[in-house]
């Protein structure tokens, strides 16, 4: 191979690993924005990324088709509910004021499972709010 076929690779080589990393940063930084959503709104907001607030009525922990373990929270604020689906284990959060951040779904699967009416968690914090019913 002579030097300026070597060369014309190797410009190609970088030109293409350059344009990968730009498409995989506009990708990065596109990530939607959660909008905060009341519980008796988010029907209108299927497939979008949401924060909720309310309170745990009920802790899950439960088995994936493939046997991976999520748990599934209640959340609810006055008369609405709404399930909540995370992977990552959480703190006694257990009748206790939350915010969670997540993508709404209608209907979908988690965990291989059919679920309808939830959000897949991204986040769940305590409010640290008054803690009064």
């Amino acid at each position: 191979m002579n030097k300026d076929r070597k060369l014309g690779l190797i410009v190609a080589v970088i030109a293409l690993s350059s344009m990968f990393m730009v498409i995989w940063a506009a990708n990065l930084f596109a990530k939607e924005l959660p909008e905060l959503v009341a519980l008796e709104n988010i029907e209108a907001h299927d497939k979008h990324r949401v924060t909720v607030f309310g309170w745990v009525r009920s802790v899950e922990l439960k088995k994936g088709r493939l046997g991976s373990n999520f748990l599934e929270l209640t959340i609810g604020e006055g008369d609405s509910e709404i399930k909540a689906y995370s992977i990552f284990p959480l703190y006694n959060v257990l009748d206790h004021r939350v915010i969670v951040q997540g993508v709404y779904r209608k209907s979908g699967r988690f965990g291989g499972l059919l679920a309808s009416n939830f959000i897949s968690a991204e986040a769940i914090v305590n409010d640290w709010g008054p803690n009064e019913k």
